[in-house]
């Protein structure tokens, strides 16, 4: 008796455990502009510009793929011609696979936890008449955290298994035919782009304090402090999977064939067919943009004092703070099972005397498959 087991279907892949961090860092800028005691019809102006950049990004790009091919035949016995002639047996056929790919999980990114202080102390004082006088600073902090998940996960199974087609012909006496059982269990595990974090700016504190005043302005005279602060802190995870499993099993246990034959005692009998399939996909789930713990502190202190006739004097303070998160997820699943048990097919014909007559075996198929996705 003939027995074929083929195991040879088993992977892991793992890419996993993604961890990034922006470096801390600390800013201190502190400037001082004055337009003192300046002449009639001139133009003064001190102007400061500072700008606080941090962008931090993590890629991670993960292609899987697992392909199987079997083609296992364990029929085709022929017995023929003979006076005496036993019975004629094909083996089984056991597949198994047992696939985990497991891509872009537990990555983490996290901004900067810095504390920026920003000061700036202005005054135009005894200008000039009919001059044109300016302090001017403008602060501007943009913090961006990106992440990039990308998984492309491919698993392929094709298995064409026969243990039928056995011939029992033109024997005066003759044990028949038995054909051996078919057994696939297939297990198919994916998990791509989970348990996402994204934090950008923890535990950062800005402070900006600032003074500006105009006194002793000359008449007819332009005199103005401004102050800008512009905030952002952008969060973004773009998680893309694309995943696409199929199991394809052709199996065929009967074309067994008892033909011409004086005596038959066993007749003919065909094995079972046995396919379990289980699929998990898991994909983007758990991703999460974590709020930033930061502090925006702004505070201005203006004054025009003693100003000229027919002067124009300005103090102005401009703050903006924006907070913007924002997750996409893309995920494409394709869940593929294709059948064919054929266990029948079996030819007992012209024979004199048949002891056993024909049996086919059953056909058992379970599939389960389970996708969770964003």
């Amino acid at each position: 008796m003939m027995k074929n087991t083929l195991r040879a279907f088993s992977g892991v892949s793992a890419l996993a455990l993604l961890f990034a961090a922006a470096p801390v860092f600390a800013a201190n800028v502190n400037v001082t502009g004055q337009n003192m005691t300046t002449g009639p019809n001139s133009n003064n102006a001190s102007s400061y510009s500072v700008s606080d950049v941090l962008n931090t990004m993590t890629q991670n790009q993960a292609q899987a793929q697992n392909s199987a091919q079997a083609n296992v035949t364990t029929g085709g016995n022929v017995v023929n011609s003979n006076t005496t002639a036993g019975l004629a047996t094909s083996g089984n056929v056991t597949g198994s696979t047992n696939w985990m790919n497991t891509l872009n999980t537990s990555s983490a990114l996290f901004g900067m936890g810095a504390n920026t202080n920003v000061g700036g102390n202005f005054l135009n004082g005894i200008t000039g008449p009919s001059s044109s006088n300016s302090n001017s600073l403008g602060f501007s902090q943009q913090m961006t955290s990106q992440l990039n998940n990308i998984a492309q996960i491919s698993n392929g199974l094709g298995l064409s298994a026969n243990t039928g087609q056995n011939s029992v012909t033109n024997n005066t006496t003759a044990g028949g035919a038995m054909t051996g059982s078919v057994g696939v269990n297939s297990a198919i595990s994916n998990m791509a782009n989970t348990g996402m974090a994204v934090g950008a700016g923890v535990g950062s504190t800005t402070t900006v304090s600032t003074t500006g005043s105009n006194t002793l302005t000359g008449p007819n005279s332009s005199n103005s402090n401004s102050v800008g602060v512009s905030v952002s802190n952008n969060q973004t995870t773009n998680n893309t999977a694309n995943v696409q499993n199929q199991v394809g099993v052709n199996a065929n246990t009967g074309g067994n064939v008892v033909a011409g034959n004086t005596t038959v005692s066993g007749g003919a009998t065909t094995g079972s067919v046995h396919v379990g399939t289980g699929i998990v996909n898991n994909v983007n789930t758990g991703s999460q943009n974590a709020p930033a713990a930061q502090n925006t502190s702004v505070t201005a202190n203006t004054s025009n004092n003693t100003t000229g006739p027919s002067s124009t004097n300005n103090n102005s303070v401009s703050v903006s703070n924006t907070n913007n998160q924002t997750t996409n997820n893309n995920a494409t699943v394709n869940n593929s099972v294709g059948v064919s048990a054929n266990t029948g097919g079996n030819n007992v014909s012209g024979n004199t005397t048949v002891g056993g007559g024909v049996s086919s075996g059953s056909v058992d198929v379970q599939f389960n498959a389970t996708t969770t996705a964003n």
